[in-house]
């Protein structure tokens, strides 16, 4: 808490503590509760920045940051707003979007950002539209990444290597976040001064139930059938393993 005071016109601030004034000009206002983030003092504004976030204010004519602490403007400087610098998780509105191969997903996701530069931020995007431009930019992108792919590319990709083993790829998780965070990543920190942290697919799932059943159904068959063409290529290679024995044993 501070005190406040006028002398010859002149607002003055005391410290905390005990203060001797000798003066009959000196006129006593009030206790200025700290508590408070913007206050005003006749014609100065006491500003409190606490941390996780910082002050804008236009000093001498040009727009600065204001750090954690204690700042005092009197006029032509100008105090502008607050800018969170913490980490924020932004909920993306659940929507529908169609694959290539025109099959309507049910897609929910969120997303993990901090405001890096808070002066390109002021400067370039209006008084806290920072949401709105991120849910933006990422819906567009995330509707462009699924039309350029189809039901195939979103489910799970696996590779055989030359000694028959199975090689697990990337999730179609996996591929539009990488793709998502090169996109619009580099997109917002260099035109908003957002750095976009983390993309996180809460939903993807196709929004026709009876399609989505019978794609699962097909898809038990074709692992039904994997399973039946390893198990007749194993007692295949037994055969001919038992061939070539029963013909060495002949010849000899």
């Amino acid at each position: 808490m501070l005190g406040y005071g006028v002398e010859k016109g002149v607002p003055i601030l005391l410290s905390p503590g005990r203060h001797k004034i000798v003066s009959y000009e000196f006129i006593w206002r009030r206790n200025i509760d700290l508590k408070d983030t913007e206050i005003k003092i006749g014609q100065w504004t006491l500003v409190r920045v606490d941390f996780g976030r910082v002050g804008v204010a236009t000093l001498a004519g040009k727009m600065s940051i204001l750090r954690p602490g204690l700042h005092m403007f009197e006029p032509p400087d100008v105090f502008l707003r607050f800018v969170n610098t913490r980490l924020q998780i932004l909920q993306l509105p659940e929507c529908v979007q169609e694959s290539s191969d025109y099959v309507p997903l049910v897609v929910k996701a969120n997303i993990s950002y901090f405001v890096k530069d808070p002066l390109m931020l002021i400067q370039r995007v209006q008084d806290q539209q920072a949401a709105l431009v991120i849910t933006e930019v990422s819906s567009a992108a995330i509707a462009a990444i699924i039309r350029s792919s189809t039901l195939g590319d979103m489910a799970m990709a696996s590779k055989v290597d030359s000694a028959g083993k199975q090689i697990e790829g990337e999730t179609f998780h996996e591929k539009l976040h990488t793709k998502f965070m090169s996109q619009v990543g580099q997109h917002l920190i260099t035109t908003t001064g957002i750095e976009i942290s983390n993309i996180n697919i809460e939903k993807l799932r196709i929004k026709d139930m009876n399609l989505a059943a019978l794609i699962s159904a097909q898809a038990v068959k074709i692992s039904e059938l994997e399973a039946q063409h390893k198990t007749l290529k194993k007692k295949k290679y037994r055969l001919r393993g038992r061939s070539s024995e029963t013909a060495k044993a002949h010849r000899g």
